[in-house]
Order: C-alpha cells, then sequence, then structure tokens
C-alpha cells in the first residue's frame, strides 16, 4: 500500500526521521574534542541500505525520554 504525501507532509516526516536518527547514532566528537550534532549528509551515509524498522513504542520512549 501506498500513501500520498503532501509536500509539507513529506518533509515533516523527513525532519522527525532525521531528530530520531541524531538520538540514535548520537553527537559526533571533532579532533579538538569538542561534540558536534551529526550533520544532514552524515546521516544518509550512516544508513545507507539498512533498513531501520522503528515501532511505534520505541519512538514514545525516544521522544519522552529524550
Amino acid at each position: 500500500m501506498y500513501w500520498v504525501l503532501k509536500e509539507t507532509l513529506r518533509n515533516k516526516l523527513m525532519v522527525f526521521e532525521r531528530k530520531v536518527l541524531r538520538k540514535i547514532f548520537g553527537p559526533t566528537k571533532e579532533r579538538d574534542g569538542t561534540w558536534r550534532i551529526k550533520t544532514n549528509y552524515e546521516l544518509d551515509k550512516l544508513i545507507r541500505h539498512k533498513n531501520f524498522k522503528l515501532s511505534p513504542c520505541s519512538v514514545r520512549c525516544m521522544l519522552s525520554f529524550g
């Protein structure tokens, strides 16, 4: 089954997905010892060719504790 999504809803879902992935993969430590969040490009490289299945419960838990 395929859903037809409006562009704004699709963008909101992508933002939510990146937010969850940043929680899963955590920050990046730079050579000088500072921490920063991963870029969208880095997240795309990490999840390329991988299937992630998040249950609604795991998403709710991440949002409530995150």
